[in-house]
C-alpha cells in the first residue's frame, strides 16, 4: 500500500513543476530481449532550457515505462517526432530532472488496491482473534 501511494505521489509530481519549451532532439524504439521474447522501449531525446541553463534529458514520464508490443511503443514515438517542440515539466529544485509527461499509472493502482485488498485481509484476521 505504501509503495503505490509513494508511486502514485511520485508520478503526479510533475503537475506542479515549472513548465517550460523543449525541442525533441531524438525519438527512437529500443528492443531489448527478455526473458520470453522482446521488451519495447521508447526512448525520447530531448533538450530545454531553464533558468539561462541548456539541459538534455529522456525521461518522458515519473517512470520510463515499457512495452510488450512494437505497436504500443511505436504510438508513443510517433508523438514525439524528431525537431518538435514540446512541453517540458521541470522540477524546480533540480532542474535536471525533467520529464514530458505525468498521470497515474496501472502499477500504482494495482499496488494501492492490493494494499488494501491485504490490509483488509489482516484486519479482519486480527478481528476474528
Amino acid at each position: 500500500l505504501g509503495f503505490g501511494i509513494w508511486q502514485r505521489t511520485r508520478e503526479l509530481a510533475p503537475r506542479k513543476w515549472v513548465q517550460v519549451e523543449g525541442t525533441i532532439v531524438n525519438s527512437t524504439i529500443q528492443k531489448q530481449r527478455v526473458r520470453y521474447g522482446y521488451q519495447y522501449v521508447p526512448v525520447i531525446n530531448y533538450e530545454y532550457r531553464y533558468e539561462g541553463e541548456t539541459y538534455n534529458s529522456s525521461r518522458r514520464r515519473a517512470g520510463n515505462y515499457v512495452s510488450g508490443r512494437s505497436d504500443e511503443a511505436e504510438a508513443i514515438g510517433s508523438r514525439y517526432p524528431i525537431g518538435a517542440a514540446v512541453k517540458v515539466f521541470v522540477n524546480p529544485d533540480d532542474p535536471t530532472n525533467s520529464v514530458l509527461e505525468f498521470g497515474t499509472t496501472p502499477s500504482s493502482w494495482i499496488c494501492i488496491i492490493l494494499g488494501l485488498f491485504l490490509s483488509a485481509l489482516i484486519l479482519l484476521f486480527l478481528l476474528a482473534q
